[in-house]
């Protein structure tokens, strides 16, 4: 479900950059016949700053989306995004590091 056009734009945006493939588990919407969805690694409420750059969303399987969400509640709230990409290859942008951290664990997402 989309909030409004932007919101559309930008999710079918980040989607179309991972060529609809999660960056976690590697699976793509169409070859393994899943759902994927483009997620905010800084959250869209907190963060309005950031909710249509591009470089602020990942796409993630409906799988994968679930348990980072899982995560962040449950485990480990604090830095969630960072911990749950830790060896994917996923870069969290510079200007969007708010803490000493995930400076601590930059090197680990490289």
């Amino acid at each position: 479900m989309y909030r409004n056009h932007k919101s559309r734009k930008w999710s079918l945006s980040v989607k179309n950059r991972d060529n609809y493939t999660c960056k976690r588990c590697n699976k793509n919407e169409e070859i393994d016949k899943i759902k994927v969805q483009a997620h905010h690694i800084k959250e869209y409420h907190k963060y309005p700053e950031y909710r249509y750059k591009l470089d602020n969303g990942v796409t993630l399987c409906e799988k994968c989306h679930y348990e980072m969400w899982y995560y962040s509640v449950y485990e480990k709230p604090i830095n969630k995004n960072v911990e749950f990409f830790i060896g994917t290859g996923i870069k969290i942008p510079e200007e969007m590091e708010d803490n000493e951290y995930i400076e601590s664990l930059k090197n680990c997402v490289e």
